[in-house]
């Protein structure tokens, strides 16, 4: 249907229609003589009808259309006649009544009512739409049980009954703030039961402990520590051995440490133990080490072997005293080049029973009676050699004549140095000089000067 222009009927002062035209915006249309103008009707407009005297029978509405929009989605538009229908979704309803549009929502299954107590949860199901669609309760448990470490129980009734976190005095502490437990140590511990750590345990403070036996029982222990004081506390005289025990299983265990009672450190072996106290009984255990220094006097008792390169002491400064027996020979490392004693520092004598002594070939021997056997080509006796209180004789190298060597000083010469030495043979008839001149320069008949 086409819209329709709102016409007008024009009258006169007679009230008799004259003509019509159309209605302009803001005009007011009266529908009788002396009757009441009707109110603006906007872009919308009326139309009149009236009798053959003009008297206005009616006026009808002009076709119009209405836009509607909601939430969500695209708008639309109602004409004139069309009926605008409210609908409503999942749990709303409409109702009209009496030009009246009454929107809804529908009731549940929920009871009305209050839910929960003091010993009752609340329990609801919300639908789709935040409906609750079910509402009930559920019992809770009033008590409470409690287990500590030897499973001795107790009931904490969570009604009436208040928990309450207790610490033990300087060894545990407890606190309560902002709905927050702490459980913690003081600054200072003291444990009146055994402790056990089942986990690593890290201390940065100073860690003391005071007891009769400490016991460190883990694969390795490591110390940061350079210094590692036994004994500490001690005062007074010293008593008892103080130092390390090893523990050997079957066998004997080991002792590093200080013997009180001998004063001096010991290393030993015994049946004692880290429990052990006073003075142990200790054996002298074996040591091995590469270089040992000592800046006093060094005892060694037993066998004793010493390898490798060893110096005795200072040739200038030291005295070494061997008071043992060698049961070795005593062998130079190189040939022909070591002294027994020096031109100034000699030994004195030389005992040999039965051996030999070899001088680079020749040897001198003794058999034990007192005999000497010299065992070369030959032997240099130096002069004034004797034999008893005798001494022994020369001989000439050559005939093997016993010889007199007789030195000859002269006036020119003097007493200090012979001029010369005269060898004289014994049991000889021969001259001893061929050419000899007398002092008066006669020539001399053969003489004998000695025999022998």
């Amino acid at each position: 249907m086409a819209d329709k222009t709102p016409l007008r009927a024009v009258f006169n002062g007679s009230n008799r229609a004259t003509g019509i035209s159309e209605f302009q915006v803001g005009e007011t249309v009266p529908v009788a003589s002396g009757g009441t103008g009707l109110s603006s009707l906007g872009t919308a407009g009326y139309f009149l009808r009236t009798n053959e005297a003009g008297t206005a029978l009616e006026y009808a509405q002009v076709v119009s259309t209405l836009s509607i929009a909601a939430d969500s989605g695209s708008n639309d538009s109602v004409n004139t006649g069309e009926t605008i229908t409210f609908s409503g979704d999942t749990g709303i309803s409409t109702v009209v009544s009496d030009n009246t549009i009454s929107i809804d929502l529908d009731d549940t299954a929920v009871t009305p009512g209050s839910y929960g107590s003091a010993t009752a949860i609340p329990t609801f199901t919300v639908d789709q739409q935040g409906r609750l669609t079910a509402a009930g309760s559920v019992s809770v448990a009033t008590n409470l049980t409690i287990r500590d470490d030897s499973s001795t129980t107790d009931t904490v009734s969570l009604l009436t009954d208040s928990l309450t976190f207790s610490g033990v005095s300087n060894e545990i502490t407890t606190a309560i703030s902002d709905n927050t437990v702490t459980i913690g140590l003081p600054d200072d511990v003291t444990i009146g039961q055994d402790l056990t750590v089942t986990r690593n345990a890290t201390i940065t403070g100073n860690l003391t402990v005071n007891g009769t036996t400490t016991t460190v029982s883990s694969t390795n222990t490591t110390v940061s520590d350079k210094l590692f004081e036994l004994g500490n506390g001690v005062t007074g005289a010293p008593s008892g051995d103080i130092g390390l025990v090893f523990e050997r299983g079957d066998s004997d265990n080991v002792f590093i440490g200080y013997d009180e009672s001998a004063d001096v450190v010991t290393f030993g072996t015994g049946s004692f133990t880290g429990a052990s106290t006073g003075d142990l009984t200790l054996t002298d255990a074996s040591i091995r080490a590469a270089n040992v220094s000592a800046s006093g006097d060094l005892t060694v008792t037993g066998a004793t072997t010493l390898n490798g390169n060893i110096t005795l002491g200072n040739a200038s400064s030291d005295t070494i005293t061997v008071t043992g027996r060698f049961a070795t020979a005593l062998v130079p490392d190189t040939n022909i080049t070591y002294d027994l004693g020096t031109s100034s520092l000699r030994w004195r004598d030389i005992y040999l029973s039965g051996n030999t002594i070899d001088l680079n070939g020749a040897t001198i021997s003794g058999d034990g009676t007192g005999a000497i056997q010299i065992s070369a080509s030959g032997a240099t006796l130096p002069a004034g050699s004797l034999v008893g209180s005798n001494k022994i004789a020369e001989a000439d190298v050559t005939t093997g004549t016993p010889v007199k060597s007789i030195p000859l000083y002269t006036t020119a010469g003097g007493l200090s140095n012979p001029a010369t030495t005269f060898s004289f043979q014994a049991s000889s008839d021969r001259s001893v000089f061929k050419a000899f001149t007398l002092s008066n320069g006669g020539a001399p008949v053969p003489i004998r000067l000695f025999t022998f």
